[in-house]
């Protein structure tokens, strides 16, 4: 509950976990859509390789530089600001502050609206200060923003988007060039980026469905780049005993259903979506079930398996920004089954993967 209540508070920091933090606070979700439009621009800036601009806008081959620079430029330089979150009909906002030093990054968000809670990272080390001086250390990284933390991959990235420029803009005081990823099927969704003219640090970001209708927005509201940035800086508000994150490090109980949660595989994937190496270790410390991840290079979800329980997530859809959660019950001989598929993808096709999971019996 103290993880939950952690990425809760820290809102699309941890997408995977956010709608299933939700249901099981209580929290607002939503079946309905959206009426917010990105307001998308009808002429994209052509592009084609070798041409040269003084008006702004990049050829193909710098564009999809821009793009696969957006992790390492979130990494690898110093920054502090006011970051805002936009989820649907809700707004989060943080202070952050971000420092690379000797090839370790080091980070502290503030959560300013609401119960007061931070997140304090060195490394691989995270931890994450709650309300009524409690703390607890994650046993995985958090990002900041949307793609900094992606495995972009370019080929990837121009068989499922199409790449497009939109000129130059100005965000937080900072010039900035527009770029667009649009889906080119309706299993996952589109991107707009602001991308900073001298770091290529991501400055906005709005994501959007099929219709063009707004789901998330990103974007520093203040910033400061190349920034010095002190040791105090980067100290925890409040000194409390540190709990670690025990919820991933149980064994599998031994049940009749328990073999079953070892011999699923996913019947249908989206196209382009592979299974993400590594990410399976979660699974091995659960307590009661199993999971994968899956990503396209650019956007990711995960398929839970779990031995269904009486407090499991209710059967259907629940979205929050552009997060879906659909849960799935699965009777079987010995016994159910909760299928929840978690992700950044649109609710029919999160719904679609959930109904083939599939499931070898004995």
């Amino acid at each position: 509950m103290m993880r939950l209540i952690c990425r809760s508070l820290f809102g699309r920091l941890h997408q995977g976990v956010l709608v299933l933090a939700a249901v099981n606070l209580g929290l607002m979700v939503t079946f309905l859509p959206l009426t917010a439009h990105a307001s998308v621009p009808k002429e994209p800036v052509a592009l084609h390789d070798g041409d040269k601009s003084n008006s702004g806008e990049r050829t193909q081959h710098q564009l999809r530089e821009l793009i696969l620079n957006i992790p390492t430029a979130s990494r690898e330089q110093n920054y502090r600001g006011t970051v805002v979150y936009f989820r649907g009909q809700t707004m989060n906002s943080l202070e952050v502050v971000h420092r690379w030093k000797e090839g370790l990054v080091q980070e502290k968000l503030v959560q300013l609206d609401g119960e007061m809670g931070e997140i304090l990272r060195n490394g691989d080390e995270v931890i994450c200060y709650l309300p009524n001086n409690q703390a607890v250390r994650l046993n995985q990284s958090v990002a900041l923003s949307p793609l900094s933390s992606a495995a972009l991959d370019a080929i990837k990235l121009e068989q499922h988007y199409t790449l497009a420029s939109y000129g130059e803009d100005r965000v937080a005081g900072y010039g900035a060039h527009k770029v667009a990823l649009m889906a080119k099927d309706k299993d996952r969704f589109s991107y707009l980026l602001w991308l900073e003219n001298g770091s290529g640090l991501l400055l906005k970001s709005i994501l959007m469905d099929a219709q063009g209708e707004m789901l998330e927005r990103f974007q520093f509201s203040s910033l400061q780049l190349s920034v010095q940035i002190s040791e105090l800086e980067l100290q925890p508000s409040l000194t409390v005993d540190v709990m670690k994150d025990k919820s991933n490090t149980g064994k599998m109980a031994s049940t009749p259903t328990s073999g079953l949660l070892q011999s699923w595989k996913p019947g249908w994937l989206p196209m382009g979506y592979t299974q993400v190496e590594g990410k399976a270790s979660y699974s091995e410390r659960r307590a009661n079930g199993w999971s994968q991840a899956y990503s396209d290079g650019l956007s990711s979800f995960t398929i839970f398996v779990e031995l269904w329980s009486r407090d499991a997530m209710p059967e259907g859809g629940a979205r929050v920004g552009a997060t879906i959660a659909y849960g799935r019950k699965v009777e079987l001989s010995k016994g159910a089954i909760q299928i929840t598929v978690v992700g950044e993808i649109p609710a029919q096709t999160a719904m679609k993967v959930a109904e083939k999971v599939e499931f070898s019996l004995p």
